[in-house]
């Protein structure tokens, strides 16, 4: 890994690495190979250059900028965060539209409330709460049909098993239980007992309902 002695060999070795490096003032920017838009080198996150300079200098210590969470990045996901876009190299026309852009999206919302009678925070509440218990039901259900479907579609691989070797099964009973015709069956003839016990199971089941009825 190279480490440049200087402000000016840092700026070399982005170059050579294809970055472009823009200074606008005291502000440098930088645009990686294949993004569109720069970045500007921020205060905030320690990239400026007096920054850089000290930390190659040995006389600070530099601290990477730790990711934001998913939880952190998925906040406010119908407004924009404005700061965090100028912070990213957005520039003042971006911030005018952002601005712009979230005050329709929070009359939207108002317009929604008001129209849906939700302007009432109790009333919101109340409603918000009834909306989760019917999604929590609903999942319920939803899991209860999936675990039912996958117990169908296990029976009726049983069932297709037991009709597939029933031919096989009427041999060996027809051999007397041959030791020798199950050593040469053997495979078919426990599909066909599985089949045979899967199937049966259900008709217990409705059985054992029918009798608590």
């Amino acid at each position: 890994m190279q480490k440049p002695d200087s402000f000016d060999a840092l700026l070399k070795l982005l170059r050579d690495a294809g970055c472009e490096v823009r200074r606008r003032g005291n502000t440098l920017s930088l645009r990686h190979p294949g993004k569109k838009g720069f970045v500007r080198l921020s205060s905030i996150d320690g990239y400026t250059e007096d920054a850089l300079c000290a930390v190659l200098a040995g006389k600070k210590e530099h601290t990477p900028r730790k990711k934001r969470s998913q939880t952190a990045q998925r906040k406010n996901t119908l407004l924009i965060d404005i700061e965090a876009k100028l912070q990213a190299g957005k520039g003042g026309g971006y911030e005018r539209w952002a601005k712009v852009f979230n005050v329709k999206q929070m009359a939207q919302t108002y317009n929604y409330l008001r129209e849906h009678g939700l302007l009432d925070y109790g009333e919101l509440e109340e409603k918000a709460s009834a909306a989760t218990e019917q999604f929590h039901a609903l999942s319920a259900q939803i899991k209860a049909a999936e675990t039912r479907m996958a117990e169908i579609a296990v029976l009726k691989t049983h069932i297709a098993n037991y009709a597939k070797t029933r031919d096989v099964y009427a041999g060996y009973r027809k051999a007397g239980y041959s030791k020798k015709y199950l050593a040469e069956h053997e495979g078919d003839i426990l599909l066909h007992k599985a089949g045979d016990a899967r199937a049966a199971a259900p008709q217990a089941e409705r059985g054992s309902y029918a009798g608590q009825g």
